[in-house]
């Protein structure tokens, strides 16, 4: 059986870095990319099971990526967890209705990441 397929976004390299080295162990193929553009293009033609986003990022917010990812995906809605250090209630309400499915706070930890993308996987890669 292949392994669910995740995509971690992120402009910060040593930010991409920790969080694949916190993904090791997990039974995941993981996708890392820095360019949010890059990013959507490659969503809008590969399968994945979740995407980790940063929020703040230049060129494109992970809000203003999702808004695009979600006018072209039809029916299927992609797990989005968003990565923020913004505690902005505003911003987090604004991206409930967007269709973040969680938010995790930055830096995050190594087994919150872990639980968090386990809970949006499909039954049979759990």
């Amino acid at each position: 059986m292949a392994k669910p397929r995740i995509m971690l976004l992120d402009d910060e390299a040593t930010t991409r870095t920790l969080l694949k080295i916190f993904l090791l162990n997990q039974p995941l193929e993981v996708v890392e990319l820095s360019n949010p553009a890059d990013a959507l293009a490659q969503l809008q033609r590969e399968s994945f099971a979740v995407l980790v986003v940063d929020h703040n990022m230049p060129g494109m917010t992970g809000l203003e990526l999702l808004k695009k990812l979600r006018a072209s995906e039809g029916e299927r809605k992609l797990p989005v967890i968003l990565l923020t250090g913004d505690e902005d209630q505003a911003l987090h309400v604004k991206a409930r209705a967007m269709g973040v499915t969680e938010f995790l706070r930055k830096p995050v930890a190594p087994d919150v990441l872990k639980a968090a993308i386990a809970r949006h996987l499909p039954t049979s890669a759990t």
